[in-house]
Parts: structure tokens; C-alpha cells; sequence
């Protein structure tokens, strides 16, 4: 008797719980009304992300030194999260053609080769360019000769589009190279889980 009153009592507290925490929770849209159907809907849209992309090696944001970053996640948008200011300093700082003589973080063990993994300054050349090959690969994605027919642009701008997915394909390959460069031996160390 007392087991039949603890799994029906059991099966009515789960029962509860289903019902009372529908709450609609997952029904969740974007607060951005920002889709690759307006960006790319016209020749101008490619352009923009196309400078968008270019832009990524140089500039961190699209406000300005600090304020809206690329990157979130408590990096540094001025020092931790800029493509080529990371890319010099992995490059440059470990040898004795460069020294950065101020105390900034952790850019002493650049000089003294102690990178570790807790290291800002390496999450932010490896965050980076994973950010610019998922904006590459968005641009591919959409610059396809369907994508273009669907969306009318023809003529001189379907070409200069299509020519732009050669110079794409190439920072593609040079944001790979790059994490390649710095990171091969991490990234291979890895063990996948499955």
C-alpha cells in the first residue's frame, strides 16, 4: 500500500513540475532583426561584410576603442582581441626583435616564453580568427551563384561579388595558417570528446 502511495504521489509531483514549468521558455526569437536575408539582400549588403571582413584585422568592434566588440567574453577589445597587434606580439615579443618594456598583464611572459592556456592575451589570437572564418564562411555561404539569382543582383555586381569570394577564401585560409602557426601543437594535443 505504502509503495503504490509513493509512486502515485511521485507521478503527481512530476506531473506538477511538467505542467507548472511550461512556461514558454523556449519560444525565444533574436533581438536582432539583422538576417543574412537583409544584409545580403542587396550588392551593397556583400560590400559591408566584405570590408567587415577585410576590417577584422585591424579593428575590434564596430564602435570604436571600446564599447561593442567583436569578441565578448572579458577579453581586452584594445590589446586581447586585435589581429594583428596579437599576431606581432606571439610573433615578435618571444625573440629579441621586439620588447614591450611596460607591465601590461601577462606580455612579460611573452618575453620570458611562459605562455600558458589562462594567458588573455593567447585566448584573444585564438578567439579571433575563429571569428573571422565564421564570418568568412557566412559570406561564402551567401555569395553563391543561387544565393545571387535569388536575390536579383546580376551584371557587374554578381561579378565583383564573385570575384570577392577568391580574395575571401584567401583570408580564410590565412586566419587557418595563422592559428596554425601559433597553436598547432595545443590544438593537436587536444583530445576530442566525443
Amino acid at each position: 500500500m505504502k509503495s503504490s502511495i509513493i509512486k502515485y504521489s511521485v507521478i503527481a509531483l512530476v506531473a506538477t513540475t511538467l505542467i507548472s514549468s511550461c512556461a514558454k521558455k523556449l519560444d525565444l526569437f533574436p533581438q536582432n532583426d539583422l538576417t543574412p536575408e537583409k544584409t545580403f539582400s542587396t550588392a551593397a549588403g556583400y560590400k559591408g561584410v566584405l570590408a567587415k571582413i577585410y576590417g577584422t584585422l585591424a579593428i575590434t568592434g564596430n564602435q570604436g576603442p571600446a564599447g561593442a566588440p567583436d569578441i565578448a567574453g572579458g577579453l581586452d577589445e584594445g590589446s586581447q582581441v586585435a589581429f594583428i597587434r596579437m599576431f606581432f606580439n606571439c610573433e615578435e615579443l618571444p625573440t629579441d626583435e621586439a620588447v614591450v618594456a611596460w607591465n601590461d598583464q601577462t606580455i612579460h611572459d611573452f618575453h620570458d616564453l611562459k605562455w600558458t592556456t589562462a594567458d588573455p592575451f593567447l585566448k584573444g589570437i585564438y578567439a579571433r580568427p575563429i571569428y573571422n572564418i565564421t564570418l568568412i564562411n557566412e559570406y561564402l555561404r551567401e555569395s553563391t551563384d543561387a544565393k545571387l539569382d535569388s536575390r536579383g543582383i546580376k551584371g557587374a555586381d554578381a561579378t565583383d561579388i564573385q570575384k570577392s569570394r577568391g580574395e575571401v577564401r584567401f583570408l580564410r585560409a590565412y586566419n587557418y595558417w595563422v592559428m596554425l602557426d601559433l597553436l598547432a601543437n595545443q590544438l593537436l594535443l587536444q583530445k576530442p570528446t566525443l
